[in-house]
């Protein structure tokens, strides 16, 4: 019931659900009701998948997503976001374990994104970091516990990204 009486409110624009027991119908529910929301922080919702997300896709207005730790969201979600989504400026999908480089090379063709978190996504590589370097719009990154990224991305990103000013 809470939810519906949020998303009935039309001129909410930043929603921070952070730890809650968000499930995917309420985000949908969100979606319908909040088409002016520019920042959305579902961080630690681990009843949040695919489904919620690729609702989410069609948020033009969306700037910020922080998906920390939403373990049911795969690559295909991330890929609609990063096609549906042109705002989209910041995107935490730290400890998302379905994520490969197969999302991050979509993101890294999305002309707006200035900061990607990606702490212990262990299925991204230097492949994906190398497709984001050549974007060379990240100011702030995240790769702590990526794995599979090694010093050869590090140096792309390096030469790539001029206006990097964080990289963990």
């Amino acid at each position: 019931a809470a939810i519906e009486k949020l998303a009935g409110h039309g001129q909410l624009t930043s929603l921070g659900l952070f730890g809650t027991s968000m499930t995917d119908t309420a985000v949908e529910k969100l979606a319908v009701g909040c088409p002016r929301l520019s920042r959305l922080d579902l961080g630690f919702c681990s009843n949040i998948t695919d489904a919620a997300i690729e609702k989410l896709a069609g948020f033009e207005q969306l700037t910020s997503l922080d998906l920390f730790k939403c373990t049911g969201v795969t690559d295909a979600a991330i890929e609609k976001l990063a096609v549906g989504c042109p705002r989209l400026s910041r995107l935490n999908i730290g400890f998302c374990s379905n994520i490969t480089d197969a999302a991050i090379e979509k993101l890294a063709g999305h002309g707006q994104l200035t900061s990607l978190h990606l702490y212990r996504c262990s299925g991204v590589t230097d492949a994906a970091i190398e497709k984001l370097a050549a974007h060379g719009q990240l100011t702030s990154l995240d790769l702590s516990g990526c794995s599979g990224v090694t010093d050869t991305a590090i140096e792309k990103l390096a030469v790539g990204c001029p206006r990097l000013s964080r990289l963990d």
